[in-house]
């Protein structure tokens, strides 16, 4: 393997997401932004209205733009990363330690996080923890087998933190879940562009959208979203009740079932009892 095949494969460090959020911001404004955005929010949409309770946290690069707005969760949250948007409504977290008690979150929607975060296996396992057993969980992603992960895997090489990011396969991503007991529930393929901002390619590949959809091979789109429910129930430890047990041993000397080491175990209680021993 040469040098240059190296540094094709090498898994490089991702900066935190608070020190690059207002240059992923600014590229999602732009076109070729506006329209995965356009194409991502029907699908999210759709999966919000199988998410029932009271609140909804959602997490995503753009801290500014609403995804969960067709919910009907009454308490929707909606984080931020950095330090410097003291006028921006959200809250500012460590997406490492989110600032909310075991299961006490109802649904989340993890927009883009997992391909920006340095450490994306802790991140679920945090959500995981946040999100209350039976709980929904919407991961949006981009596909790395995709002219888009083409395009990412090439843009290493760029300085746009826009492609500076790990994207996560679908069979990865559904392993990492499966180990931390969340049932993937369905998954959905879209968007068949090309990442650049050409009218002509936008509507030639707009028609092969629909064509490798009809045929079964939408596997291969831009971009996917997960819906998963949280399926883990932590175990409480049951406590021995120890004056049951001494009710019941004394009860059974009463009555004279006792046997010889039945009843030494019952003259200790009684010892421990008055205070003689």
């Amino acid at each position: 393997m040469n040098k240059l095949t190296r540094q094709l494969l090498k898994r490089r460090d991702l900066q935190p997401i608070s020190q690059r959020s207002e240059a992923l911001k600014q590229y999602f404004s732009q076109a070729l932004g506006q329209r995965v955005l356009g194409i991502e929010q029907p699908i999210i949409d759709a999966r919000l209205e199988q998410v029932f309770g009271f609140h909804l946290l959602q997490m995503s690069p753009l801290t500014n733009t609403s995804l969960a707005g067709s919910s009907a969760a009454r308490h929707k949250v909606a984080v931020r990363f950095s330090n410097n948007e003291a006028s921006t409504a959200g809250l500012c977290v460590d997406v490492l330690n989110l600032p909310f008690e075991t299961d006490s979150v109802d649904g989340v929607v993890l927009h883009h996080m997992l391909d920006y975060s340095a450490l994306p296996h802790d991140l679920l396992k945090e959500i995981r923890r946040i999100v209350r057993p039976g709980g929904d969980i919407i991961i949006v992603g981009f596909n790395p087998y995709s002219a888009m992960g083409v395009r990412a895997f090439f843009g290493r090489f760029s300085t746009h933190p826009f492609w500076d990011n790990h994207m996560l396969s679908v069979s990865r991503l559904v392993d990492w879940l499966t180990l931390l007991d969340i049932s993937v529930q369905r998954v959905d393929y879209a968007c068949f562009q090309l990442p650049f901002n050409k009218p002509i390619l936008t509507r030639f590949f707009s028609r092969l959208e629909r064509a490798l959809t009809a045929r079964g091979l939408a596997f291969s789109a831009g971009i996917y979203v997960v819906a998963a429910k949280n399926e883990y129930i932590p175990v409480t430890p049951i406590k021995p009740r120890w004056p049951l047990v001494r009710a019941e041993l004394s009860s059974a000397a009463e009555n004279g079932y006792c046997n010889d080491s039945l009843k030494v175990e019952c003259d200790k209680q009684n010892k421990t009892d008055t205070g003689m021993i």
